[in-house]
């Protein structure tokens, strides 16, 4: 997990109490392999501040949110959006940073399906 040690201890703990849901609604969608590749991608990311900001959400919610505007984690100096995609369960990142150019930098938008 990334974040402060104090975040850590805070998402860890979020975490903990979201599992039986996540394992429910794991095992309600246990034959949508699609599905399932969502509850993975979501259950794992390792950004403490993305667990505190959405403690207050679902796991439906979250993926909910990923499918219809794209889920955002927030972490070390940028954002990330993650959109997933129902139909062939590709989960694209797409994220700014900034890239040296020998010229003071500028700013790129990457993407990267998963």
């Amino acid at each position: 997990m990334k974040g402060s040690e104090k975040q850590i201890k805070w998402a860890d703990d979020i975490k903990a109490n979201m599992k039986p849901d996540f394992d429910n609604l794991r095992s309600q969608l246990a034959g949508n392999a699609i599905a399932l590749k969502a509850i993975n991608f979501v259950e794992n990311l390792d950004l403490a501040s993305f667990w505190i900001e959405n403690r207050d959400s679902s796991p439906m919610t979250m993926l909910n949110e990923m499918v219809q505007s794209g889920l955002r984690i927030m972490g070390c100096e940028y954002s990330h959006n993650a959109k997933f995609n129902q139909s062939n369960g590709e989960i694209t990142i797409t994220w700014t940073e900034i890239v040296d150019d020998g010229k003071g930098g500028h700013e790129e938008t990457r993407e990267e399906v998963i």
